[in-house]
């Protein structure tokens, strides 16, 4: 009852109509909740249990194809063929040509790492994969598939921002494809310790320290007969693909100043439901969080990788019908999935920045501002509506990004604990600093920008900013 007690309280600080009911809707599917749990539910001394199902399980491994490529045909003349998940279907057929210098410096199909926290060992590098100009189109559930299908989003934004990338002169990204990563976790019960040894499944990540981005296989939550994202791989959705590559984009441009928060250790960030990962497996959902610069890099990095995603346009930013990135995740809706407005406001900021971990009741009630990709998005989100007020073409947004992402490693950044909201004021303002540059911006643009941080910065203030 203490719990219940507790989250009670603290939701009762918002004053509206609307969110008092809000959470009476909470506070009486917390107790439905925990009445089926103590009544009919299989008992369990690790409260996170119920986030770690979702991203770990039995895998579903794919299969690697026997069509031969004979190389009879040039690489530069070809185009390469897949089903990609655009706009809420599949687009059968999408063709882009295939460029042999991608921007992927190796791929591994099928690789075999084993987990412990933040530590990666590989134990099977799996199987090399090569562009072969022969095969236009893989069949379904093979590594040649799902490999082309990140080719193709990753082809489509290197052609659209040729000149871009040729100027930041990025090294190149590394590809794991449907990697079987087993995980140990370990709790105690009574005298006894348990070792526990499954899979991660239905995610994507980037790996700061190792340069790569991967595909998590699609698999089986425990207990569960139904694939996530009604059944569609995240490989074979752009957004993805260009998401994890703008983390690349920015870890290398803020590298130089940043580099000893994340750089220095594996970094496994996953793209979706972060509490669903292995880095909660055995924390409990009250268990206290560290509160550092790491939280507000985290959710800038988030940010830009959603903007990122964003530059091809809706059909590759589309996430309709994939769960709970459905508007959470989409820079051109301007509400959350629970409807509430994507701004900063300041219960939001003290959510973000609690010490203590908040319970989350799920997307279609709630908000998790915890989340790093969730602060990522209000940013994205308003920088998105920036864009669209100065109208301003792909390419244009794409190098106001990075120069702003440049910008970040001359500001002066306190990174000792306590000043957080210092440096998300300092980093999301200066956005609007690097614009002004760039473009005009009127003080009403100006204004509209900051109101979507309001527990940073009042529109009053705009004059610092914009004049």
């Amino acid at each position: 009852m203490t719990s219940i007690f507790f989250i009670k309280i603290r939701f009762l600080k918002r004053d509206s109509f609307f969110v008092v009911i809000k959470v009476m809707k909470k506070f009486i599917l917390l107790n439905i909740v925990i009445l089926v749990a103590y009544s009919c539910g299989k008992k369990t001394t690790n409260k996170s249990s119920r986030y770690v199902k979702k991203s770990i399980g039995t895998p579903i491994p794919l299969k690697f194809s026997k069509q031969s490529c004979l190389g009879s045909l040039d690489i530069s003349d070809s185009i390469a063929k897949t089903d990609l998940y655009l706009q809420g279907d599949y687009s059968s057929n999408v063709s882009i040509p295939i460029n042999d210098k991608l921007m992927i410096n190796s791929i591994k199909m099928g690789n075999e790492i084993f987990s412990f926290r933040d530590d990666l060992e590989i134990k099977n590098s799996g199987k090399n994969y090569s562009y072969c100009p022969d095969i236009d189109f893989y069949q379904k559930d093979t590594y040649e598939d799902a490999t082309r299908s990140v080719e193709t989003a990753l082809s489509k934004f290197k052609t659209k921002f040729a000149d871009n990338l040729m100027e930041l002169n990025l090294p190149d990204i590394k590809l794991w494809v449907a990697p079987m990563i087993e995980i140990k976790s370990i709790y105690r019960e009574k005298n006894t310790k348990y070792d526990i040894r499954q899979f991660l499944i239905n995610n994507a990540f980037y790996s700061y320290e190792l340069g790569a981005m991967a595909f998590l296989p699609q698999g089986y939550q425990e207990d569960g007969d139904e694939l996530p994202f009604d059944g569609v791989p995240l490989w074979k959705i752009p957004m993805v693909a260009l998401h994890e590559y703008g983390h690349h984009i920015f870890e290398i441009l803020i590298k130089d100043k940043w580099d000893y928060v994340f750089s220095k250790k594996t970094g496994v960030n996953p793209c979706i439901d972060p509490r669903g990962f292995v880095e909660k497996a055995n924390k409990a959902v009250f268990d206290e969080r560290v509160i550092n610069f790491e939280l507000v890099r985290g959710a800038l990095h988030e940010g830009f990788a959603d903007l990122v995603s964003s530059l091809l346009g809706t059909d590759y930013a589309s996430l309709e019908n994939i769960g709970c990135m459905e508007g959470n995740r989409e820079v051109h809706v301007a509400r959350f999935t629970n409807w509430s407005d994507k701004t900063l406001d300041q219960d939001a900021l003290d959510e973000f920045l609690s010490d203590t971990e908040a319970f989350y009741f799920g997307c279609g009630l709630d908000v998790d501002y915890q989340d790093i990709h969730i602060i990522g998005a209000i940013f994205a989100r308003h920088v998105h509506v920036l864009f669209e007020e100065l109208a301003l073409t792909p390419e244009q947004r794409f190098e106001l990004l990075v120069d702003w992402a440049k910008n970040l490693n001359k500001l002066k950044i306190n990174t000792q604990s306590g000043n957080e909201k210092y440096n998300l004021k300092l980093t999301i303002m200066s956005m609007l600093t690097v614009a002004q540059k760039k473009f005009s911006l009127t003080d009403k643009v100006c204004k509209q920008y900051i109101r979507g941080f309001t527990a940073l910065e009042s529109a009053e203030n705009s004059h610092y900013y914009c004049q």
